[in-house]
């Protein structure tokens, strides 16, 4: 039964739906790797926002206008159009 995955996936749509609202009519400008296997990648907007997301299974060091950043392993950042961190709460 799907029942036991139920949270789970309620859990995961709030956190995409916060992350992804300000980007929905948005397209994508640019997209790079910022490390060297590929794990580790920045897609940049239309409008300014972007995000870091790190695919890896350690966490990654990230630098942005001068100010650090930890990307969680599997996890991501979202930057708003001033290239400041957007708290997904």
């Amino acid at each position: 039964s799907y029942s036991i995955w139920l949270q789970d996936i309620y859990d995961t749509y709030n956190v995409l739906n916060s992350a992804l609202k300000d980007v929905r009519c948005a397209t994508i400008t640019s997209h790079e790797f910022l490390d060297n296997d590929n794990l580790v990648a920045k897609v940049v907007y239309s409008n300014g926002y972007s995000f870091v997301v790190n695919y890896d299974d350690s966490d990654y060091t990230y630098y942005e206008n001068g100010a650090v950043q930890t990307v969680g392993a599997k996890d991501f950042i979202k930057f708003d159009a001033n290239g400041k961190p957007v708290n997904l709460d």
